[in-house]
């Protein structure tokens, strides 16, 4: 079931933060697909942010640069980072051309307001 194909995505996951090279660690992780499902997507964006733990750009760099998924996977591996990091980690060249980027921050002051 998907929870048996997440818990082996995620034991793929811890095997492959001791491998040396990220290339073979993200093989390993997609299992020769490099991030077409769910589970490995996840897996892929997880793996990245173990890697570059406090570095936004490494973090997200890696985790599109495969042959994969890569967009979904940047994504997600965002998300994790800039919900760890918060939006300073964020470069502020990629910030400037965010289209819609006004909307975005009000809805985001909006949300954090509400969870306060």
């Amino acid at each position: 079931g998907i929870s048996d194909e997440f818990n082996a995505a995620m034991l793929r996951v811890q095997t492959a933060t001791g491998m040396a090279d990220e290339e073979k660690a993200i093989a390993h992780i997609g299992e020769g697909f490099k991030g077409w499902t769910a589970d490995e997507v996840l897996g892929i964006a997880l793996f990245s942010v173990i890697r570059h733990p406090d570095d936004f750009a490494a973090c997200v760099i890696r985790s599109v640069n495969n042959s994969g998924d890569s967009d979904s996977i940047g994504c997600v591996a965002g998300a994790l980072q800039g919900a760890r990091l918060g939006v300073s980690a964020i470069p502020g060249k990629w910030i400037q051309g965010i289209e819609r980027r006004q909307d975005l921050e009000t809805l985001g002051d909006k949300l954090a307001a509400a969870a306060a």
